[in-house]
């Protein structure tokens, strides 16, 4: 019975580790437990090392990463509303948990069609989230993808007139400036209806840096 109990224990007692980032007290927990899994499904949905890349927990989330990498990889695993650590690492902009995990063989398209990255990738874009983009770039999102409806994130920079992200975009993707929206509507040539001068210099510098 008190076997039992301190069985029930366990979850609550990894999770609030995993929130902490408290990795002397999961170590003896091991110590304690021999083969002991801390892949358990948490009272919340998550496993523990979601509730890592939640609240930043980097030394945790390594710890469980070890721990798994041999017999049972947990990097990939969803948790029950299909998330996976990495997309809560970008939801945090944590460069250093992005990294931890993808040198773990985490991957985006593992739980994500690349629309929906698409779809995330215009979200940033459009809610001006510029440091998030930079976060889905870092964890290996194509930046030239198309959303469900057939927009590029450029598409979105240039018709909220994102200075920022246009620049980032082109700096950073292999990108399509010739792909056009629902209207047949050019990057290039909503800038320059829109009199957005500086992103018609920009496209056009790009265009230019292209054709060589």
């Amino acid at each position: 019975e008190s076997l039992q109990f301190r069985q029930s224990l366990l979850p609550w007692l990894v999770a609030t580790c995993a929130q902490a980032d408290d990795i002397a007290t999961l170590q003896k927990i091991r110590q304690a437990q021999a083969n002991i899994n801390f892949n358990v499904l948490l009272p919340s949905g998550s496993m523990p090392l979601h509730v890592c890349a939640k609240h930043s927990a980097l030394n945790c989330a390594e710890l469980l990463l070890r721990l798994s990498a041999d017999d049972q990889p947990i990097v990939n695993e969803p948790d029950q509303v299909g998330f996976t650590a990495l997309f809560y690492a970008i939801l945090q902009e944590n460069d250093d948990m992005i990294d931890l995990l993808i040198g773990y063989g985490a991957k985006l398209t593992s739980t994500l069609k690349p629309s929906e990255i698409g779809m995330y990738l215009c979200n940033c874009v459009k809610n001006n989230q510029f440091n998030r983009l930079k976060a889905w770039h870092r964890a290996g999102a194509d930046l030239d993808q198309a959303d469900y409806d057939g927009r590029t994130p450029l598409l979105l920079a240039v018709s909220y007139n994102s200075l920022e992200c246009v620049r980032y975009l082109l700096e950073n993707g292999k990108i399509d400036i010739s792909w056009s929206d629902s209207r047949g509507m050019t990057p290039m040539q909503i800038a320059k209806q829109r009199g957005f001068d500086s992103i018609v210099q920009l496209l056009s510098a790009y265009a230019n840096e292209q054709s060589k």
